[in-house]
């Protein structure tokens, strides 16, 4: 496979690598998968076909990451070297002409966290909600993935470990529907140090893990000298709750006109 320059005249063949993708329990191939290079600047996938083998053609050269990404099927994505932090993974050279081979990888069954995410109010489920499992054994990047449209979610492939699990505001982007819930952490908590925590074993379901979100309140009101009935500046307020459902407090701050808000406060 040949790559072509914008000079023209000057060709530059492509490097390869390759490998196999087997089951780590039984090292049978598993066919169908995706499998991702990138290098700086640079991006491309294939995918393992009946004997587990895939292999990346006119790569140019450069230094890649090899990933292999279950989408429905329930493996630990991985890099090469069996980590799931891309900067831990080893880089594969690849030269003009070369040909890297038994690029390959093990694949062990995670584990599956299920749920739905509704609203509290009414019950109507919440489409689009992100989802996002940590790991509190291990430092591994953390698993996520969105509700769909009847509210439903399905996190696949995770390492064994201790989880807790949570509706953190989403990102940039999101509708503003899905944007008005307070974060949330399981079950039914607002703040990480309170909330349950989950243990995943390789092939273990955990299922029913809802979210009912609620909407914040807010407060507002304004802070005046008690002599001289002067706006003050600068005050911190802090709200706790006396139902100890979180720990830390919220905070407003005064402005010029002594007026404060707070808001995203649980009921």
């Amino acid at each position: 496979a040949l790559a072509f320059m914008a000079t023209g005249a000057s060709v530059v063949a492509g490097g390869s690598i390759g490998g196999k993708v087997l089951r780590a329990t039984d090292l049978a191939p598993i066919a169908d998968l995706r499998v991702y290079a990138s290098a700086r600047g640079f991006r491309t996938s294939t995918q393992t076909n009946s004997d587990g083998g895939y292999r990346f053609r006119a790569l140019p050269p450069g230094t890649y990451k090899i990933q292999v990404l279950p989408l429905d099927e329930n493996f630990i994505p991985v890099y090469f070297g069996d980590v799931r932090d891309a900067e831990k993974s080893a880089g594969i050279s690849v030269a003009r002409l070369q040909s890297v081979t038994n690029i390959d990888f093990q694949l062990r069954s995670g584990g599956i966290i299920t749920g739905r995410v509704y609203a509290n109010k009414n019950r109507d489920p919440i489409a689009g909600s992100r989802i996002v499992a940590e790991n509190r054994t291990r430092p591994e990047p953390p698993y996520f993935t969105y509700s769909d449209s009847q509210g439903f979610y399905s996190l696949r492939g995770l390492n064994e470990g201790v989880y807790t699990v949570g509706t953190p505001p989403s990102p940039e982007g999101a509708s503003l529907r899905s944007r008005r819930y307070l974060k949330q952490f399981h079950e039914g908590r607002f703040d990480p140090e309170l909330a349950d925590v989950l243990e995943v074993e390789a092939g273990s379901v955990l299922t029913g893990i809802n979210f009912a979100l609620f909407e914040g309140a807010s407060v507002s009101g304004s802070v005046r000298s008690r002599y001289h009935n002067r706006p003050l500046q600068g005050v911190t307020l802090l709200f706790h709750n006396v139902d100890k459902a979180n720990v830390n407090p919220f905070q407003a701050t005064t402005g010029a006109d002594g007026e404060f808000l707070v808001s995203d406060l649980p009921p």
